[in-house]
């Protein structure tokens, strides 16, 4: 009688084995009760495309509903007639396809708009290149005609903070180097030298002078004497500039010519704020010879106008906490050096550079970098309009035609970037 029980028990248990044939046969092991069975759940189990609609539908249709119907388990069988009627009704069939169509158009337009962002950020980086590009060339340009410009109107830009050490520049006053020793002889050898040629060119003037005219009263005297005065004055040795050969003096100050002034008026030092110290930062003096004559020279009011005019136009200026303006600083500072070039170039080792500062401002100078603000609405506009350019025409169209500023705004930006 048990075995009998259990016999009816498994064949009740083992309907799910007339789906083994079937496609995703997993989804009918799964269940045990066949009043469970829907074609909606069996469907989703499949997970489904829209293109597999068809495929599934004949699949219930001429292979699941048939096995139902001609099953030998009455549990089974007596869900067929429940699913027929469920299948023929195709309001929630369609429903169903229906939400799988709107998930697939989702996945399809998030696909397209990340290819969309895709395609966008490359040209956005082609174009940035390209205008990095023809900025740096621009800027070079712009930078040559500068120069080009400086040496018409004179020295306007200055450097106020080469490194110079202390040793670099002093005045020999001992006279026993071994170059000067070299010169010295050579500045005989060239004394002799035209002592010679001036005797050998009287003598060539006395032969071809009549033997019985004679030469004024005191004529002679007056060459001798001026021989002599030439060599009573001749160039003192120990007065000549040594470049890195001298130890330095006890006063550990540099000396310098007549003519070169301090970098910075100790007056011009504000008192109250302290921002600065008093100590004076002289300008380096160049001895190439080549240089000399354009350093000399003193500053245009032509060129302070031009270079006062291209300050203004630098943006991004970093504001300490105290108010104190970093490049107001360096501004002030170098606009009274006399050279060639000025760059706002912030050398945290530069020992002449931090007297410019007060600690407070030091301490958050050396703390860190200032984060650099974006450029503004109108060079993104004008960047942004390179994604309409198709054509080497119009490139070079959006090339020419810029706003005012947005030419500088970029050569900065992309300068601070870099």
């Amino acid at each position: 009688m048990t075995s009998t029980r259990a016999s009816r028990r498994n064949k009740t248990n083992n309907w799910q084995q007339e789906f083994s044939g079937v496609n995703n046969h997993e989804y009918f092991d799964e269940l045990t009760d066949p009043r469970d069975i829907t074609h909606l759940q069996y469907f989703e189990y499949c997970f489904p495309r829209s293109a597999d609609k068809l495929l599934l539908h004949r699949h219930w249709s001429n292979v699941v509903l048939p096995i139902i119907e001609k099953s030998k388990n009455r549990a089974l069988k007596a869900q067929y007639k429940r699913l027929k009627n469920e299948w023929e009704d195709t309001v929630a069939t369609e429903s169903f396809w229906e939400k799988i169509e709107d998930v697939e158009f989702e996945r399809a337009q998030k696909r397209i708009e990340r290819k969309h962002q895709i395609s966008l950020e490359e040209n956005a980086a082609d174009q940035l290149q390209s205008a990095f590009i023809y900025l740096t060339k621009k800027m070079k340009q712009h930078h040559k005609k500068l120069t080009d410009d400086l040496d018409d109107v004179g020295p306007t830009f200055v450097t106020p903070f080469n490194k110079m050490d202390d040793k670099e520049l002093t005045w020999s006053q001992s006279g026993e180097n071994d170059e000067e020793q070299v010169d010295e002889e050579q500045e005989g050898d060239g004394d002799q030298e035209d002592e010679s040629q001036e005797s050998q060119e009287d003598k060539t003037q006395s032969s071809d002078v009549d033997e019985n005219y004679q030469a004024p009263k005191g004529f002679r005297e007056s060459i001798r004497d001026h021989r002599e005065h030439k060599k009573g004055h001749a160039r003192p040795t120990n007065s000549r500039p040594s470049i890195n050969r001298l130890p330095q003096p006890e006063s550990s100050q540099t000396v310098y010519p007549a003519n070169q002034s301090s970098a910075i008026d100790p007056e011009s030092v504000d008192k109250d704020t302290g921002s600065r110290d008093k100590s004076k930062i002289h300008e380096p003096v160049d001895t190439d010879p080549k240089m000399k004559h354009r350093i000399t020279r003193p500053l245009t009011e032509k060129g302070r106008r031009s270079f006062s005019e291209r300050y203004k136009r630098l943006g991004g200026k970093w504001v300490l906490q105290s108010g104190t303006v970093v490049e107001d600083i360096l501004f002030e500072a170098g606009s009274k050096i006399s050279c060639d070039t000025y760059r706002f170039m912030l050398d945290l080792d530069d020992p002449s550079v931090k007297r410019l500062f007060s600690l407070e401002d030091w301490k958050e100078i050396t703390a860190g970098l200032p984060s650099q603000e974006m450029y503004s609405d109108a060079a993104a506009i004008y960047l942004d309009s390179f994604c309409k350019v198709k054509t080497s025409e119009e490139l070079d169209k959006a090339l020419r035609i810029r706003p005012d500023d947005v030419e500088c705004q970029l050569i900065y930006y992309c300068l601070v970037q870099w």
